[in-house]
């Protein structure tokens, strides 16, 4: 009786938890991805700064 329970709870909670951490790995691959375009912003910006001081020296 209660291996056919844990059995039970088993099939219904191993796919939510499937799930769960598919979401999270997914959360993961999308903060390393706008990280790289935080830093790739940020270089543009810092170049883009060093521009207009260059240009303000003329």
């Amino acid at each position: 009786m209660a291996e056919s329970a844990v059995s039970f709870l088993l099939q219904r909670l191993v796919p939510v938890f499937e799930n769960r951490l598919n979401l999270l790995t997914g959360v993961e691959s999308e903060v390393v991805y706008l990280k790289g375009q935080l830093e790739l912003i940020t270089a543009f910006l810092k170049v883009a700064d060093a521009l207009e001081e260059s240009d303000e020296e003329l």
